[in-house]
This record gives C-alpha cells, sequence and structure tokens, in this order.
C-alpha cells in the first residue's frame, strides 16, 4: 500500500429522502496505514460530510481503489 499517493472511494449511500445515491471521495495516502486504518479514516470523513450534508445517512457499498501512484 505504500505505492499509492492518493487513495479514491466509490460509494452508494442513502440519505432522507434520497435512494441510490453515489459519491466519490479522494484522500491522501498515508505511509504504513493498514487496511482497516483506511477505511476507518476514509468512513470518517464520509460519515462528517454527509451528516452536515443531509443529517444522517447509510452507505450501502463501496470500493476503495489506487488513484494515483508514488513516482519512483
Amino acid at each position: 500500500m505504500n505505492d499509492v499517493a492518493v487513495w479514491v472511494l466509490n460509494y452508494k449511500y442513502s440519505a432522507p429522502g434520497l435512494e441510490n445515491c453515489v459519491g466519490i471521495h479522494f484522500i491522501a495516502a498515508v505511509e504504513n496505514e493498514t487496511l482497516e486504518q483506511l477505511n476507518d479514516r476514509f468512513y470518517a470523513e464520509i460519515e462528517a460530510e454527509c451528516i452536515k450534508k443531509h443529517g444522517s445517512f447509510k452507505i450501502k457499498s463501496g470500493e476503495i481503489s489506487a488513484y494515483q501512484m508514488k513516482n519512483q
């Protein structure tokens, strides 16, 4: 995971009055971060955004992938 500079999460969620919403979120990679830590960090950032925007939400699915690789 240390060869990645930026991660992207494509996710589907619902919010009050909204079904089948999609979102995309980018975060910078952190050196030696575990997958569990990455998942927790993504969720914390998405949670803050969705609560601010919608009040509440439910993530239905998501996929994390490398967006930008570090220059070697």
